[in-house]
């Protein structure tokens, strides 16, 4: 089998299929399916050796590069690859060879020569590593001469590597339960995303004991897992695990992600700070419940009074500073990036603080990196926020804190596929963290994948104390997507009774081919934003209301932005009038200076109208 192919990167035809790899598409006839990006990489690195077979490991170098991809990701790529392929009658294209890899069972033809020239590398990642298909994010000349000073200032990001064999994992469980937990163990298959586990190097050991008097031998009862120091003995950390009823397979290899991402973030934090706190096993205690409590959203406690408590242990540390700057300015709730808010002002003046002390402590300390590069977005344009974000090491805990904020801004400049690519990377790295499953869920329901998105989120409400929010974009991708009917049980188990009249007559409508108006009064609906009676309008093609309501956004607000993700409004985009709001918004000066296009730009029907109104609107 193969070592690490190179992906065909031109237009070429499988079987009766015309695949073109830049605009993401699979083409037969009258039927165009647009294809995720990272399938469309999967599907150009097998047809590189159609018929000859290539492993998982390759394609997990190839096309995730040095971003870890985990199994999970493979295997859904491969299969959401072989659904659209079915689309076509042809998902026996791709064939699964046992415990090896995979083969593109049908021979390619490519439709042009191929380019010798690489393509340019995403900042951050090396150009000698996988190229990816498609990059229409390509900086203009005069954006990259006026950017490229504010970005190099953060390419020279701290990068712990990764600690091997940090943790023994042992089962002090009486009876057959904790022998078929250990058995389990001891056979996982310990892929990329989790820690080698080498118990005689370990620093920690993690005990799995019963929560309750017996020994849960029916797999419904919860665990706990106690991570102590080994030279101590003193525990660390304690979490809650349960059962639901999980194979033993299914819940260690459940514990090890969760370790894995936990002593991840503690290795990062304690590289970073001061020798003698990093040593100090009280600290490490208050690190551990910090990435714990990040991992999980928790609610009752914020992140930012865990880094005041140790800011106030530790006031003479440059590190402890700039943790908690950061922790002030990445709260996802707050309004540091709402430049219109009087509240933003208040972020930024206690971040800076808190940063020019920790200058003055260590002017050399590792986390200023990350503490002036958030700072330093405050009151700069998208265009300067952009440069600086997509210089994050998408490996570090600090950097995931901010990558909520880049996420939003690829979403808001309508460039929807690379904030999936970013989700999916973010996801196959820290695939047990609540703010990437959150991205990846977005993601989903933007794309309009239904049931990929509501399978997704059922998987991962499991992990997360506080799943509301998560079954909330659940049933968000139901209703505009899914199947009506179907849609129905979900609406009613998710919104309150007193949204169900509105969202349940709309799910009529949309069954019936109807206008949502002819079947409710959207304005009495006060348990449904702005948007969604936007999208509810758009969706049954009732364009006028549609444009009314997108009317009312507040351009300050990023809401006019919603209408870039979704493929139901892009017939709005062929009138004058949703490019006056986007010019409004600062969009096209955005897409002007960056040479970047949001999604509708690159349908086929939109390409030409696109670059005359960005054009004619840039000359004015």
């Amino acid at each position: 089998m193969t070592e690490r192919p190179a992906p065909i990167h031109v237009p070429f035809r499988l079987g009766g299929i015309l695949v073109d790899p830049g605009r993401g598409t699979l083409t037969r006839g009258e039927m165009n399916r647009r294809v995720e990006p990272r399938v469309m990489d999967v599907l150009c690195t097998l047809a590189a050796r159609a018929g000859e077979g290539v492993r998982r490991e390759a394609l997990l170098d190839t096309v995730w590069g040095d971003i870890i991809g985990n199994d999970e990701a493979l295997t859904r790529a491969v299969s959401r690859l072989r659904s659209e392929l079915r689309a076509f009658g042809s998902d026996a294209l791709v064939e699964t060879l046992p415990k090896r890899g995979y083969r593109l069972t049908c021979a390619v033809v490519e439709l042009e020569p191929r380019r010798e020239t690489p393509q340019p590398a995403r900042p951050g990642q090396s150009s000698s590593g996988p190229s990816r298909f498609g990059r229409g994010w390509v900086w203009g000349a005069g954006a990259v001469a006026g950017l490229t000073v504010f970005a190099a200032l953060f390419l020279a990001w701290p990068r712990p590597g990764l600690i091997e064999g940090a943790v023994a994992l042992r089962f002090d469980m009486p009876g057959e339960t904790g022998h078929e937990l250990d058995r389990a163990f001891r056979a996982l298959n310990v892929d990329r995303a989790v820690f080698a586990v080498t118990p005689a190097r370990s620093e920690f050991v993690a005990s799995v004991v019963s929560a309750g008097e017996a020994a849960n031998a029916d797999r419904a009862g919860p665990l706990s897992v106690n991570l102590t120091d080994r030279q101590s003995g003193a525990v660390l950390l304690t979490q809650p695990f349960e059962r639901d009823g999980r194979a033993a397979t299914d819940l260690v290899r459940h514990i090890a992600m969760v370790l894995t991402a936990d002593l991840r973030c503690l290795s990062e934090l304690r590289s970073l700070a001061e020798p003698g706190i990093a040593a100090d096993t009280g600290v490490v205690s208050q690190f551990l419940a910090l990435c714990a409590l990040v991992r999980t959203g928790g609610q009752i406690v914020q992140p930012q009074t865990l880094t005041a408590d140790l800011l106030e242990q530790y006031p003479d540390s440059a590190f402890m500073h700039g943790l908690h700057a950061v922790a002030l300015m990445s709260r996802p709730e707050q309004h540091f990036f709402a430049q219109a808010d009087s509240r933003a002002g208040q972020v930024a003046e206690a971040a800076n603080g808190l940063i020019d002390t920790a200058r003055r402590l260590d002017p050399d300390a590792p986390v200023l990196a990350y503490a002036e590069a958030l700072a330093s977005v405050y009151g700069s344009s998208r265009e300067q926020q952009v440069a600086v974000f997509a210089t994050l090491p998408r490996s570090s805990w600090l950097g995931l804190q901010v990558q909520n904020r880049y996420f939003d801004i690829l979403r808001q400049t309508g460039q929807e596929l690379e904030a999936f690519r970013l989700a999916e990377d973010l996801e196959a790295i820290w695939p047990v963290h609540f703010q990437t499953s959150t991205f990846m869920a977005l993601a989903l329901v933007q794309r309009g994948l239904a049931s990929e998105a509501v399978a997704f989120i059922e998987q991962k409400s499991r992990l997360f104390p506080d799943a509301r929010r998560l079954q909330g974009l659940a049933m968000v991708a139901q209703l505009h997507y899914g199947e009506p009917e179907a849609a129905v049980e979900i609406v009613r188990a998710v919104l309150p009774p007193e949204a169900h009249p509105c969202a349940l007559a709309y799910l009529s409508a949309r069954r019936d081919g109807v206008p949502v108006a002819e079947r409710v009064d959207l304005d009495g609906c006060d348990n449904i934003d702005t948007t969604q009676v936007a999208r509810m309008h758009a969706v049954t093609q009732d364009w006028a209301q549609a444009m009314e309501n997108i009317a009312l956004f507040d351009p300050r607000a990023a809401q006019l932005a919603v209408v870039l993700h979704y493929p139901e409004f892009d017939p709005l985009w062929t009138g004058a009038a949703m490019w006056e709001r986007a010019d409004a918004f600062g969009l096209v000066d955005f897409w002007q200076a960056t040479g970047t296009r949001p999604d509708v730009c690159r349908r086929p029907n939109m390409v030409t109208v696109c670059e005359r109104e960005i054009v004619s609107r840039i000359a004015r």
